[in-house]
């Protein structure tokens, strides 16, 4: 090595010590800082983690699930903006603010409520009065779909059969869930097309839930309580439909399977409600989503 490189006296080696000291002090500030935001997202005034960086380029297939597996659908939300190509951002054929999916909910939902930027989806309620289906409700909130009828020809996406996967982060508060977010399908024709709920916050616990009127009449699959979590922060939710039955897997991990028959294709639904079903009402609140994936079988 040149000896330019060297230290040409003992006051530069003081001032290096010096620099040294000041770099390494940063870095355990951040070291602490990071500890500090981590967990499952319960507790505290600090912004939530971010989510891992992971896109279907350097995976395989959903998590705790073997075998073979294909993309037939996947949205990373990183452009910035809203693939209007593949989602709308109100429930039914209208633009702007449209009423909620049932009369339990307290908010309409606004397309502005539902945006994307720094890589994830953002549903955001806020207490804001807004007009819908006749009614003034107290909040405002976010819910997009895949509904090709909706969308139109070449737009949107349903399917039969495979894996739904969504990574989100669940607002928390007091150990639990707050407002009714939901990651969920639905067929055409309501009950007898079928409904996976693959997570929603039902008084202010994670559940999953299934709706199968296979002979017209309507089935209801209560949804199982996973145990020692609220699933509140960062998580991975996913609904394994196979003929005749839907496995849930949250984390990875199997938390429960049931029955399903339904009579078509379902699309996919993410929302950010509010309402006397879900956990206790909290605004603002931002039910984020880092990406949706849809698997089949090649």
């Amino acid at each position: 090595m040149s000896t330019g490189f060297r230290l040409r006296s003992r006051a530069g080696a003081a001032v290096a010590v010096a620099v040294c000291a000041v770099a390494a002090a940063v870095a355990l500030t951040l070291l602490l800082s990071a500890g500090r935001t981590g967990g499952d997202g319960g507790g505290g005034t600090a912004a939530p983690p971010p989510p891992p960086t992971t896109t279907h380029l350097n995976v395989a297939g959903p998590a705790g699930l073997g075998g073979r597996w294909k993309l037939a659908f996947d949205d990373e939300f990183d452009t910035g903006r809203l693939d209007t190509s593949k989602w709308t951002s109100a429930w039914g054929r209208v633009s702007g603010v449209s009423q909620p999916v049932n009369g339990s909910e307290l908010e309409c939902y606004d397309s502005s409520q539902a945006a994307v930027s720094g890589g994830e989806l953002h549903l955001t309620v806020v207490q804001r009065d807004s007009d819908c289906g006749g009614t003034t409700r107290p909040y405002t909130s976010g819910i997009v779909t895949t509904d090709p009828e909706v969308l139109g020809a070449g737009r949107g996406f349903q399917f039969t059969h495979g894996v739904v996967e969504v990574r989100a982060y669940v607002p928390p508060g007091s150990g639990q869930c707050t407002n009714w977010p939901a990651i969920w399908t639905d067929g055409r024709n309501w009950p007898k097309d079928g409904e996976i709920d693959v997570y929603e916050c039902l008084s202010g616990k994670a559940s999953w839930h299934l709706v199968s009127g296979s002979h017209g009449a309507e089935a209801n699959a209560p949804g199982a309580y996973p145990p020692a979590s609220a699933y509140t922060g960062w998580h991975t939710f996913a609904a394994d439909w196979e003929p005749g039955e839907v496995t849930f897997y949250y984390d990875g991990v199997n938390v429960g399977s049931h029955s399903y028959r339904p009579s078509s294709p379902n699309y996919v639904i993410l929302n950010n409600a509010v309402g006397a079903e879900g956990g206790q009402a909290s605004a603002p609140a931002d039910f984020r989503v880092d990406w949706v994936r849809v698997w089949q079988r090649p």
